[in-house]
């Protein structure tokens, strides 16, 4: 048996109640394999992992990859105090107005002097907290389109057995149905006649 459920919408009039909380729900979990329905809230199928695990999509799974990974450019550029594009604008601006205030000649010799600047420092950054911004909220909406689920191994083996006992009973149901209209009338007759009373003389008797 699959342990795996879809989750599915029930009309208001066929709603039943949760198996968590007991309060009407229109919400059903229903395994194929099994045919096993479960009513419940949809907040419990929410970060609860001792009752349901979702089953994500790969382009879920590949979003929470890159969302870890611009998280970790994030803290980069926190650490190196360049993250931001005000910053950058900032620290190109100063760096204009002190090089206007400088002296021509001394921008000639550092002109022939030192080396070539590096072309990063002109460079807007990587805006990471927008990418970042982005990914959460393309997380979160593949979070709702969430269908299939996943129970609990305790609960699903629990779920098992119910099934099995359940549908023993009904096969020993059958079977005695069965039994019961194959059984002849008269021996039913006899197996449900009450005993006759007894047809005695009383005149005889008293005398």
């Amino acid at each position: 048996m699959s342990n795996e459920y879809t989750k599915r919408k029930v009309a208001l009039k066929d709603m039943q109640p949760c198996m968590i909380c007991s309060k009407p729900a229109t919400t059903v979990l229903f395994n194929q394999t099994l045919k096993d329905w479960i009513y419940s809230c949809d907040i419990h199928l929410i970060d609860n992992p001792s009752f349901v695990v979702p089953l994500y999509s790969q382009e879920y799974k590949n979003t929470v990859a890159e969302l870890q990974r611009v998280k970790q450019q994030l803290k980069v550029q926190a650490s190196n105090g360049s993250g931001s594009w005000d910053t950058w604008v900032n620290k190109i601006f100063s760096k204009n107005n002190s090089s206007k205030d400088s002296d021509s000649t001394d921008e000639s010799k550092d002109d022939i002097s030192s080396p070539p600047k590096n072309n990063e420092e002109s460079s807007p950054p990587i805006d990471y907290q927008a990418e970042y911004n982005k990914l959460l909220d393309n997380m979160t909406e593949l979070q709702k389109k969430v269908r299939n689920y996943k129970l609990d191994d305790n609960m699903f083996q629990h779920r098992l057995r119910t099934k099995k006992a359940q549908q023993m009973a009904i096969a020993k149901r059958k079977k005695e149905e069965a039994n019961y209209s194959n059984t002849n009338p008269e021996e039913l007759e006899k197996m449900f006649s009450f005993p006759s009373v007894p047809n005695n003389d009383l005149n005889k008797t008293g005398n």
